[in-house]
């Protein structure tokens, strides 16, 4: 049962980023020059990176666990080190990715980080 759970979540997850592409897809011919729809569409591909990124990091993993469980193959410890270092480093690309495409979340991070280090040197690194 764990071993289904861990293969369908990447598939599930690309699901799930269709159905919401699609739904902002039939949005955006409705109205197509909206300020709002454009920001929607900055988030939709937020979203879709970060699927995508999702499966390509998590999909190592999921594939080695099956080959363990299933076929109990010894595989070397490299392979665990390099599929959970693509596993964990996931979530700050994430992150980043997010940073650089919603600029709500850019003058956010400006704002926290503006008394701790130079304001100039963070707005030319964000662009703000």
């Amino acid at each position: 049962m764990r071993t289904i759970v861990i293969l369908l979540s990447p598939i599930f997850a690309l699901i799930l980023n269709i159905v919401t592409f699609d739904f902002f897809k039939k949005r955006n011919r409705r109205e197509p020059e909206s300020i709002v729809i454009k920001r929607e569409r900055l988030i939709l591909i937020n979203i879709t990176l970060q699927g995508i990124l999702a499966i390509l990091c998590q999909s190592p993993t999921a594939i080695i666990t099956y080959l363990t469980q299933v076929y109990l193959l010894n595989i070397p410890n490299i392979y665990y080190l390099i599929s959970n270092f693509l596993l964990f480093s996931h979530f700050g690309i994430s992150t980043l990715i997010t940073i650089m495409f919603l600029k709500d979340v850019r003058q956010e991070i400006c704002g926290s980080f503006s008394g701790y280090v130079d304001h100039n040197l963070v707005k030319r690194f964000m662009k703000i």
